[in-house]
């Protein structure tokens, strides 16, 4: 029980006077003051509390709280312990207030209450524990990092994002708070919206998705900076007007930052934590960004509304990375059903019963849901990939996610649909440029059971590998090390075979496990790279267990490449060659290849279109099929047509999708057609990938 003494209206009260207890910002009315203290105990721990106006206000309340008895003098900012204005989170609405700290015992506390604005009533002030911040990984934590269910209770991504800047365009963050204090700047000159909470968050929002980008055990990239540029306002709303002040600060301050840091890349990236109606302004202001090389990440919206793509800037911008919201119910993932819906929708992730940072004070947390808070996730995990490629083009971010991205069923359209999926390429794995024209192509396996390092025959086993994927044993590299790792012990013991969110949030007891770790490096020239990556996936993920690469094992890193200018790819890797005045001997290669197989094309066209009596729309199929472009389209939440990963053949023409691809070697085919063909990129799936819907 906690105590308050109130020092009575005519000693303690200014209701109705001119007089001010604090000068931290301009009160126009009157204030009350109470007094709490936390009764001293045995155990000296600081205690969780909440101070709320939440049960009754009939103004506009705002809180505050010092250690220092007001009338013993004139309050200075420095007394400030914690303030908090407009709680959103209150039932009746956000007039009212809520603030949390953790008290010391025996220590007498002050609470003034006041208005931001020239108003005065009725309030009751509630002074009681506040909610104790879970342990442990959260669930949205748990299901990017893994591709099958059940959750592991684990995060493997550790210190991501090293030197990377995410902007996030949100309410303001609240930089003071334990999950990202030290990685925040709050900038006046970055604030359009003004007020008496400054720089302040004082909706929440902006918090919550900066813990989820770079929290230190909320978030995805915790090594990650985030600069904040205050957009909306208390009630979370904004004008056109702000966001595009928003995005021009954005554009500036990249411009400087990049200049001051020649000729070192900067990695950055630009988060927007809300969705505004299409307007044609703002799609240029936000293009500007996009040739910067800054990869965007938008929320498609919570309005149930599957017109988002026509209805709202930014989100059908091709190369910005436009994210759905997930869930798990009854052990599977689902779409989050309040999320918008639509064509332009790019990739999901953890949206619904999302834990996160809040603003009420500096260990304050709160489960929220939103399409934002599925953005802020993938944030993080662009954020993880941009510190290890600091200068890859948002088309190629968005590329590289869609291929390793996990799969589920969209049962409501019968449609798959993506989860993103952050990597941890190992710390100390080796990324030394491979040499030019090459690509360094890595895989790490677990063996099974563990064995000392010299009981292995590492020659006779790089032979094996290389038999199996089918390349020179002189290109296959065989390292075997020790590790020793702290892991959590896992229980599972629940309904459907998995644990609740709720229990997730609790960390179970820990052990050491020591593990054999086999590091393949296969050195493959570019223009093969990226079948070869898929043949290592395939072969790595088909044979666990079955001693076929001369010892059981299981996959303990999914395999990653690194090209010649020391780029890290979770994907199979594509070969472009730069726009020149001439012709290499690989686009000549690639001419008089594709030549031939066009050829082969159109005499199996022929002779099919002979022996055959086809009807007009099957004609019309394999013509469009044949013809069309390889740029790999999005995949629609809403549509059906996309592989399972594997990045396998389609199931429409799988002949002419071989064709297709020997017409052109330099790039890896998507393999869709018009009935929906497999996936491109490389992955978990089983062997030869996944068909077409």
């Amino acid at each position: 029980p906690i105590s308050v003494a109130y020092p009575g209206s005519a000693a303690g009260s200014t209701s109705g006077k001119s007089k001010t207890v604090y000068s931290l910002a301009a009160v126009p009315t009157g204030q009350e003051v109470f007094a709490f203290e936390v009764p001293a105990a045995d155990n000296a721990a600081l205690v969780p509390v909440r101070i709320s106006t939440c049960a009754f206000a009939d103004f506009n309340t705002m809180l505050y709280l010092s250690a220092r008895n007001p009338f013993s003098g004139l309050l200075q900012p420095s007394d400030e312990l914690n303030r908090n204005i407009n709680d959103t989170q209150c039932v009746a609405g956000n007039t009212r207030s809520t603030m949390e700290f953790r008290a010391e015992r025996g220590v007498t506390y002050f609470v003034v209450v006041s208005s931001p604005e020239i108003a005065e009533g009725n309030f009751n002030l509630t002074i009681g524990p506040a909610p104790i911040p879970p342990t442990g990984v959260s669930y949205g934590l748990d299901r990017i990092d893994q591709h099958d269910l059940p959750l592991d209770q684990r995060f493997t991504v550790e210190d991501g994002g090293p030197g990377t800047i995410v902007y996030l365009l949100s309410t303001g963050v609240r930089d003071s708070h334990v999950q990202v204090s030290g990685k925040v700047a709050s900038r006046a000159d970055a604030d359009f919206v003004g007020g008496i909470a400054g720089m302040e968050d004082c909706n929440g929002r902006g918090t919550a998705l900066a813990s989820l980008v770079a929290g230190n055990t909320y978030g995805v990239a915790t090594m990650t900076q985030i600069v904040s540029v205050r957009v909306q306002d208390c009630t979370a709303q904004t004008t056109a007007a702000r966001v595009l002040a928003g995005l021009n600060y954005v554009r500036d301050a990249y411009v400087a930052t990049r200049a001051s840091a020649e000729p070192e890349p900067v990695p950055a990236l630009v988060l927007l934590g809300f969705a505004v109606p299409k307007n044609d302004t703002l799609e240029a202001a936000l293009q500007e960004l996009l040739d910067l090389n800054l990869t965007v990440v938008a929320p498609i919206g919570d309005a149930e509304s599957d017109s988002a793509c026509e209805d709202l800037s930014f989100v059908a911008n091709p190369d910005v990375i436009t994210v759905a919201a997930t869930s798990i119910v009854n052990a599977v993932d689902v779409l989050w059903p309040v999320g918008n819906t639509g064509p332009c929708t790019f990739i999901g992730a953890p949206g619904n019963n999302v834990l996160g940072a809040w603003y009420y004070g500096d260990h304050s947390f709160l489960v929220r849901s939103g399409t934002a808070m599925a953005a802020a996730y993938v944030a993080g995990t662009v954020a993880v990939l941009k510190a290890a490629n600091p200068e890859m083009p948002p088309a190629e971010v968005k590329r590289v996610l869609g291929n390793v991205a996990t799969l589920f069923l969209n049962n409501e359209r019968s449609s798959l649909a993506r989860i993103v999926f952050v990597r941890s390429i190992p710390a100390n794995a080796d990324r030394t440029p491979a040499p030019e024209g090459f690509f360094y192509l890595y895989t790490i396996l677990e063996t099974d059971p563990q064995a000392p390092c010299r009981d292995f025959d590492l020659g006779g086993l790089a032979n094996t590998f290389a038999s199996e994927i089918e390349v020179d044993s002189a290109d296959v590299e065989l390292t075997c090390s020790i590790n020793v790792e702290t892991v959590p012990i896992v229980d599972t013991t629940s309904r459907f075979g998995v644990m609740s969110v709720a229990d997730w949030l609790f960390r179970q007891a820990e052990e050491n496990v020591t593990r054999t770790l086999m590091q393949y490096r296969v050195t493959s020239p570019e223009i093969r790279a990226g079948a070869t990556y898929t043949v290592i996936t395939t072969v790595v993920d088909i044979n666990q267990d079955s001693g076929t690469l001369g010892y059981n094992y299981k996959v303990y890193e999914d395999p990653w490449a690194v090209d010649s200018e020391g780029n890290v790819l979770w994907s199979a890797p594509e070969f472009f060659d730069e726009p020149s005045s001439g012709l290499g001997a690989g686009a000549i290669a690639a001419i008089v290849v594709g030549s031939i197989a066009g050829l082969i094309m159109l005499l199996a066209l022929i002779y099919y279109i002979r022996k055959k009596r086809m009807t007009k729309q099957e004609e019309e199929d394999i013509k469009t099929y044949a013809s069309a472009d390889e740029d790999e389209d999005e995949v629609d939440f809403g549509d059906d047509g996309v592989g399972a990963r594997g990045g396998g053949g389609g199931a429409t023409a799988p002949a002419l999708r071989t064709a297709a691809l020997a017409a052109n070697p330099l790039k890896t085919l998507s393999g869709r057609g018009r009935g929906g063909g497999g996936g491109g990129g490389a992955g978990r799936g089983a062997a030869g990938g996944g068909g077409g819907g």
